[in-house]
């Protein structure tokens, strides 16, 4: 088990009253965490979402360390 902050930018950051705010997840991979955090918080079920960690978006198979994860909601532009 590993202990995560969470740090929620844009639209996101309105919906958690304690930002950041610390996590425990189970598994050891970017793609275990949204899982877990999907089934935290159900407002991340129909949007999608990026995790980045030490300033760089990571891919799902990548392994997570103890740090905190910025969690971004979906942006645009040139």
């Amino acid at each position: 088990m590993r202990k995560i902050q969470l740090r929620f930018f844009g639209q996101f950051s309105d919906r958690i009253p304690q930002n950041p705010t610390n996590f425990l997840c189970q598994g050891n991979s970017f793609e275990a965490l949204k899982k877990e955090m999907i089934e935290k918080y159900d407002f991340l079920k129909d949007v999608p979402f990026q995790l980045a960690q030490n300033q760089k978006i990571g891919k799902d198979n990548e392994l997570l360390e103890e740090a905190e994860i910025a969690v971004f909601p979906p942006f645009s532009g040139g």
